[in-house]
């Protein structure tokens, strides 16, 4: 299968024949059948699948049915169901939208991870060396989350019922991981447990508070990304 830049460079040395609306849409309509939904990744191989069959066509004079038949007969593999229960659940996917998702979550999870663990170590501190600070932060951590909540409640039905991309997908499945961990850590904060805690509890409780607010700007980053293809494809 040639690259992208391949492609581009045959399509300057053979005079191409454009495909027309119905062609692409037919193209479109069997990748939707495949499982490539998500709108960015569709339009992309559409493009490149697209390509492809222009550069068959002039090459080999064959017709359009035949040279698509023979074009996504090599993108197979590409469409092949793949599933990680443990990063992306029980779902299966494509496994080019397997290998995205994954990419993208490995990608944005380890870096918060990593500064969960640092915000773990700076809450223990500030709960034993001034544990009116501690409680305030806490406060204020679950005022982010509350207004999350609330926003979230509006945008969900937008995001669900709208054109979607991977982020917004992922945003919608780790959306439903979020709200019991935030009802857990205001419920803690307002039971007043985060007082009289032993060290072990403490621990365990800033932990899982540091992991709330990165969670949070996870999912803040993922609307964002989101927004990011909606502009670049123009989506309505």
């Amino acid at each position: 299968m040639r690259t992208f830049r391949e492609s581009l460079i045959l399509n300057s040395a053979f005079k191409m024949k454009k495909l027309n609306p119905v062609q692409l849409e037919e193209i479109r309509s069997i990748l939707r059948h495949k499982g490539i939904i998500f709108f960015n990744i569709q339009e992309e191989l559409l493009d490149h699948i697209a390509s492809e069959i222009e550069e068959k066509m002039a090459m080999e004079s064959l017709s359009f049915e035949a040279s698509s038949k023979a074009v996504l007969g090599l993108w197979e593999n590409s469409f092949r169901l793949k599933q990680n229960r443990l990063l992306l659940g029980k779902d299966l996917y494509p496994k080019i939208i397997y290998e995205e998702l994954k990419r993208n979550s490995v990608k944005m999870l380890w870096p918060l991870l990593l500064l969960s663990l640092v915000l773990t170590s700076l809450l223990v501190i500030l709960n034993y060396e001034t544990n009116e600070l501690f409680k305030d932060f806490a406060y204020l951590i679950d005022f982010f989350s509350l207004t999350a909540g609330i926003i979230s409640l509006f945008l969900y039905p937008q995001l669900k019922n709208g054109k979607q991309t991977i982020y917004s997908h992922l945003l919608l499945k780790d959306f439903k991981i979020f709200i019991p961990m935030a009802t857990t850590v205001i419920l803690q904060v307002y039971e007043q447990k985060v007082e009289n805690a032993s060290m072990y509890q403490s621990i365990l409780f800033s932990f899982f508070m540091a992991m709330m607010l990165c969670f949070l700007i996870y999912l803040v980053m993922l609307y964002l990304k989101h927004l990011d293809l909606h502009r670049k494809y123009a989506l309505s």
